[in-house]
């Protein structure tokens, strides 16, 4: 049985127009269920699905697994993890490594908590190199995906980013140079960018640029949405595929040099009401 945290917003008598998000540590990659009861749908969350820098990769989603914990007092999940001799081990020894032309290499610690909050999930990254080398655009890869039906947007009409400072539908912007279904997007001001993740599988970025890190979805019924947004976030990521349908807010550190600890906080919301409502949420970082 996973553990689970929530909370519910109310103001005086009345409840807020906030619903409460829960999320309960399961067995898996790294993967945390993520529930809205008032909307009657759920969410996979991996957190990190990925952990690279310009040197090499740390982990990836299918290695190694990771059991949560909690929650504690004050509601929270958490997992921690550091690369060791036997994961990379056995990371290296995957076949997907020779296919992909991985490299992992060691060196970090990291601590991930899921917090409950007045609009949601209060997320935090906390990664400390451990190395005696310095690791550049250190990228922390997560995925909000696997919706429920009322969550999926196949024709990418009610999933949206912030370009120019306006609310953008992904339809609307031009998606890179893989499969339509997917693509990722740079936020400006962020650079350099570089190749990305997983060109082999993304495609090159978008043309279209992000002006926040904030990537929100409506429901097909038009009465939720929900969104992310990490600071430091430097792209946005989706994939609208009939396996993932998901939504990544990726932040990174540009340097972490050794002995130097970075910290990353990011939120997940869900509001009854339209992506302009969740926007203004989703902008508070905690």
């Amino acid at each position: 049985m996973g553990a689970v945290c929530s909370i519910v917003s109310e103001k005086g008598n009345q409840v807020s127009r906030v619903r409460a998000l829960l999320a309960y540590g399961t067995e898996g990659p790294c993967r945390a269920d993520v529930v809205a009861p008032a909307a009657d749908a759920s969410w996979q969350y991996r957190i990190p699905e990925g952990l690279s820098c310009d040197e090499g990769q740390f982990k990836t989603w299918y290695y190694p697994i990771l059991d949560w914990q909690g929650p504690d007092a004050d509601g929270a999940l958490w997992h921690e993890w550091e690369t060791n001799d036997a994961d990379l081990a056995a990371l290296e020894a995957d076949p997907r490594t020779a296919q992909h032309d991985s490299k992992f290499i060691k060196g970090i610690h990291y601590r991930v908590t899921i917090s409950p909050s007045v609009d949601g999930l209060a997320l935090q990254f906390r990664v400390t190199n451990r190395s005696d080398r310095t690791f550049h655009n250190l990228r922390v890869f997560r995925c909000l995906g696997m919706p429920s039906d009322n969550f999926e947007d196949d024709a990418l009409e009610r999933t949206f980013i912030v370009t120019e400072g306006d609310l953008t539908p992904l339809k609307d912007t031009d998606r890179g140079t893989g499969e339509w279904v997917r693509t990722h997007y740079h936020v400006s001001g962020t650079g350099p960018w570089g190749a990305g993740e997983g060109v082999w599988f993304w495609g090159e970025a978008s043309k279209t640029e992000a002006t926040e890190g904030v990537i929100l979805r409506t429901s097909a019924d038009s009465r939720f949405t929900v969104g992310t947004n990490w600071e430091r976030a430097y792209e946005i990521y989706n994939n609208e595929d009939e396996h993932h349908h998901c939504i990544h807010s990726v932040p990174r550190f540009k340097v972490l040099g050794p002995g130097e600890v970075g910290t990353l906080h990011g939120k997940i919301v869900l509001v009854e009401g339209g992506a302009e409502d969740a926007l203004e949420r989703l902008r508070l970082l905690e």
